[in-house]
């Protein structure tokens, strides 16, 4: 029997803070008693099974030995409270209505003030009409796990009424969840997720509401059967489950009262709904419950200082470092080869190649800095476990005493700039008070001069460190001329550089082939490691193949590559008929891209939910990752502003668990891909074209512009989508005119603005090439260019920076194409915003552009935004 737990991920927004003390909420007092035995005219069948039923209960928590599953603490600071809803399906309607509009917005908001991000997993509402039993009591167990996982003792509301719920027949229940979940024969889904989530554990954090049976007098008759169970086995059950948790928890079961709203009737779309009244005290009550246990859970989070966005980068890489260390299996020759190098030898059997050879006349840049000790790089196909090596060695490292800076490429967020990587560089070897410089990510001037100055402090300091970066062919902008020119062929001293990248990019392996530089060869795992992994991937879940089966598996072409395994052992271990095992392992794709492409085409093709081919676009089209606390309104129609339930989601997200990672983010959790193959495959086989990725950014923009109501989250992702989409008139009016654009910097807006310019270039004094002018009026106005309402004469005419007349500002001109269609030119000048004439105007001026729009190749571009 296992109780590992889960959750569902996000977290939501900024709101006020509120409350201080609060009181706990009033109990209930009286325990009625039932005596089943008294029930004459139940059937002894009922009365055994039910005492059966508890006898099994009363075993289990006898056995029941609470194990420490709660997610450690990462140090970043927040915390995440994850609370499942549980109740029967077509009985809550109301109460669930109040919860969502009311009680947990109120709970959300005081728990963004002591930096708890809270998530609410309802699956009642919205599960798949066509999902099979299966699907439907995996979904609802699997997120007490996951909340379990999170929490510890989970948080959990459960809503009774005159309703048991659907029981299951002994074959909808497979066995390997009546043996995870303990399951009792002849209980319902709610009771099962009772005994899960509370009543096995004694749990404290759980609060049971108990509906008073009085209103039903004023149900329609039609209704009834929505709050009503009858049979005589469900109606007993759920006298003894009421009995039987009042018994348990006396001081967490609260009774409340309602009424039914006789003159309004809720029609939805396929059947009426009863409307409920005098729900207010129930609100509260369960407010104040989960404010009092939330706080004695974390009575410390309003103490708690929020690290600074570089620590929280660190950390999160450290925690990603980790957990790919300790689930690496062999590799020990290299891990020792690897050591050896960052402790300062250099083993005779390294290969060291030659690098380029310079033509005549060209330098390098380096040439200031002599002595320097060539970096070891480690460049191979995907999947052969690069990733997993470099967080060994950082681990090993560590462990012998070394100073080590990591910085692992696609494990955060922020980890994908060159920007980010040599500001965190600076950070460790010169001064941890550096921060970030507004800059341009894809100049190149820039990040080598702090590559130049890291090498300077580092040659004076004389210090042992080593330098493991991993995955640099998946930084951003790795197309562009300048991509790795920050990186030295070596580096001084005792300091020493490892660097990795995959083959699948020919621009990053020339780039880091360009200098002499020791070259690690990474082969194929021995075959016992193969069957370590083997054995290890299958053996989490009480699997194993037989003598046959492992020796067929290890001894296909791609066995060799460790990641091939582990995700064949996956898509083993989720296949049902053990009697067709053998022929599957035969039929396996002989490359990890078939491999992977084919399981992308059995997720879609066994999708109940139609959102797993969304779901796998919207991981792979996210710039910084999919932000959890937006999934389930990215998923549903824009237009309509209309989410999908929570159950699609979560049915989604079991199915492509072992190929995605959260990672936290300050308040916001963010899912990758876990490995970098399986992202590579679903754009292949999903997003392959310019279109279809146009089409995802448009889809991201849409969001954040129109829905989002997370103005941070809408500030830093939107123009980069706005940008991919090509949308440039939407991305100049958002930076020009928007609130947000007023708060974002000046060189970030100016950098964005210059990918909105006509790229026709102008000379001065020629034919068809005009001045941008403006006349009185319009100069003197502060509505045009500037976003911080300053007269447009004194602002750029691209980005609106203010800027006093003369100072480090050049005269803006209008290319002929533009001049054509603005009706405007040097001889018949016009005012380019009202289009008056400004022939005779002796007050009109010429607009400027700024120092950060007029660099040596901008300023001599048309100034008109596309």
């Amino acid at each position: 029997m296992n109780q590992s737990g889960g959750a569902l991920s996000g977290s939501d927004s900024d709101m006020e803070t509120e409350t201080t003390n609060q009181k706990p909420p009033k109990k209930s007092d009286t325990v009625p008693k039932y005596d089943l035995h008294s029930k004459q005219n139940e059937s002894d069948d009922v009365l055994k099974t039910i005492a059966s039923c508890w006898s099994e209960v009363d075993r289990q928590c006898s056995a029941y030995q609470r194990r420490v599953c709660e997610s450690p603490d990462s140090g970043l600071g927040w915390k995440t409270v994850r609370l499942f809803v549980s109740s029967t399906f077509t009985d809550f309607f109301n109460e669930r209505e109040v919860l969502v509009k009311k009680v947990f917005p109120e709970l959300r908001e005081w728990c963004e003030d002591r930096k708890i991000s809270l998530i609410e997993c309802d699956l009642r509402w919205g599960v798949p009409k066509d999902s099979t039993s299966k699907e439907t009591i995996c979904t609802c167990l699997e997120e007490i796990d996951r909340c379990q996982e999170e929490n510890g003792q989970p948080f959990f509301l459960n809503l009774l009424g005159d309703r048991y719920g659907w029981i299951p027949s002994e074959s909808d229940v497979p066995d390997d969840i009546k043996e995870k979940y303990g399951w009792v024969p002849n209980a319902s889904i709610t009771f099962m997720e009772i005994l899960c989530g509370a009543y096995r554990m004694k749990n404290p954090n759980a609060a049971f509401f108990v509906r008073d049976s009085q209103f039903l007098q004023e149900v329609p008759e039609s209704q009834r059967t929505r709050f009503v169970d009858d049979e005589p086995l469900k109606s007993q059950h759920l006298k003894e489950l009421k009995r039987r948790i009042r018994e348990r928890f006396p001081e967490q079961v609260y009774d409340y009262a309602c009424k039914v709203d006789t003159d309004k009737v809720v029609a939805e779309q396929e059947s009426p709904q009863v409307s409920l009244l005098g729900l207010e005290g129930f609100a509260q009550q369960v407010l104040d419950f989960f404010k009092n246990a939330i706080e004695n859970k974390y009575s410390d989070q309003l103490n708690v200082k929020t690290l600074d966005k570089w620590e929280q980068e660190r950390q999160m890489q450290f925690i990603f470092i980790k957990q790919k260390s300790d689930a690496t299996i062999g590799r020990d020759g290299e891990v020792a080869t690897m050591l050896s190098y960052a402790q300062g030898e250099t083993p005779s059997f390294l290969e060291l190649t030659e690098g380029e050879k310079l033509e005549e006349g060209k330098t390098t840049g380096w040439e200031d800095f002599e002595n320097l000790h060539s970096n070891l790089t480690i460049i191979s196909p995907p999947g052969f476990g690069k990733t997993s090596l470099m967080a060994k060695i950082t681990t090993e490292a560590m462990k012998a005493g070394l100073d080590v800076f990591y910085h692992f490429v696609g494990s955060t967020s922020a980890s994908c700039t060159a920007k980010n990587l040599l500001t965190r560089l600076k950070r460790h070897v010169i001064s941890s008070d550096i921060q970030d410089q507004e800059t341009d990510e894809e100049e190149a001037i820039d990040v080598v001069e702090d590559s130049k100055k890291v090498l300077s402090v580092l040659a004076k300091q004389g210090n042992q460190l080593l330098i493991v970066l991993d995955g640099v062919n998946q930084l951003l902008y790795r197309d562009s001329l300048s991509h790795l020119a920050w990186l030295p062929p070596g580096f001084p001293c005792k300091t020493r550089c490892i660097v990795s990248a995959a083959t699948e990019h020919p621009r990053t392996v020339e780039r880091l082939l360009r200098f002499p530089t020791y070259k690690l060869h990474l082969g194929e795992v021995s075959p016992d490691t193969r069957k370590q992994i083997v054995t290890a991937s299958l053996g989490r879940f009480n699997k194993r193949l037989d003598a046959e089966q492992l020796e067929l598996l290890l001894s296909h072409p791609c066995a060799p590559q460790p990641l091939w395994l582990i995700i064949v052992c996956e898509e083993l271990r989720v296949f049902g008929d053990f009697g067709k095992l053998t022929g599957m392992i035969s039929k396996l794709p002989e490359s990890l891209d078939g491999l992977l492409e084919e399981i992308i085409r059995r997720l879609i093709a066994e999708d109940s939910t139609q959102c797993m081919e969304k779901s796998l676009c919207l991981i792979s089209s996210s710039r910084r990752g999919l932000p959890v606390s937006e999934v389930l309104n990215l998923l549903g129609d824009l237009p309509s502003k209309t989410s999908v339930p929570l159950a699609d989601w979560a049915q989604v997200r079991r199915c492509i668990k072992p190929f995605i990672r959260t990672v936290p983010s300050g308040s916001i959790e963010r899912i990758f891909f876990f490995h970098q193959a399986m992202e590579i495959a679903v754009r292949n086989k999903l997003v392959s074209d310019l279109e279809q990725k146009k089409k995802w950014s448009t889809h991201f923009a849409d969001y954040l512009e129109f829905w989002c109501d997370k103005k941070e989250l809408r500030k830093e992702e939107l123009p980069d989508y706005l940008r991919e989409a090509h949308l440039k008139a939407r991305l100049a009016n958002y930076l020009r005119k928007s609130p947000d654009g007023k708060e974002i910097g000046d060189f970030t807006r100016s950098s964005y603005l210059q990918f909105c310019r006509c790229k026709n270039f102008v000379t001065p004094n020629t034919p068809m090439i005009s001045p941008l002018m403006l006349c009185m009026f319009c100069g003197m106005n502060t509505e045009g260019f500037s976003v911080r309402r300053n007269r447009n004469s004194e602002s750029c005419v691209i980005c609106g920076t203010w800027m006093p007349r003369g100072f480090n500002a050049k005269p803006a001109y209008i290319c002929g194409f533009h001049s054509n269609i603005l009706s405007t030119s040097s001889f018949l000048p016009k005012c380019y915003l009202c289009k008056r004439m400004v022939k005779h105007d002796k007050n009109a001026t010429t607009g400027l552009i700024c120092q950060m729009c007029s660099s040596p190749m901008a300023g001599k571009m048309c100034v008109v935004l596309e």
